[in-house]
């Protein structure tokens, strides 16, 4: 498993390498649905990529609930990162996850 110890204290995990990662592809092709069923008990920063947009940064917390920090997104702790990137995909095609990391202090 590749971890990344960043200055913080902080490590970073990629979900992708675990042994059950699911690499099947979802979302029109662009989404590996294990990015839908992320281990519990962990927290999670994700960027979810639309098309003509910059990525867009979440967090995600042990319990698999997205905190999304813009103005418009979904109140805190309503939906789950697959709840999230369907209803973007619904709204703009397209989207992938660009990265998704475990973060470990």
């Amino acid at each position: 498993m590749e971890r990344s110890r960043h200055g913080w204290g902080l490590t970073l995990e990629d979900p992708r390498d675990d042994k059950d990662f699911d690499r099947s592809l979802t979302c029109d092709g662009k989404v590996y649905a294990g990015h839908f069923k992320l281990p519990l008990g962990f927290r999670y920063y994700c960027t979810v990529e639309v098309p003509n947009a910059q990525p867009h940064a979440v967090a995600i917390d042990e319990h698999g609930m997205v905190f999304d920090p813009s103005t418009s997104a979904p109140m805190i702790g309503t939906c789950t990162l697959e709840q999230y990137v369907r209803l973007n995909h619904q709204k703009f095609g397209g989207v992938r996850i660009g990265c998704c990391y475990r973060v470990i202090d």
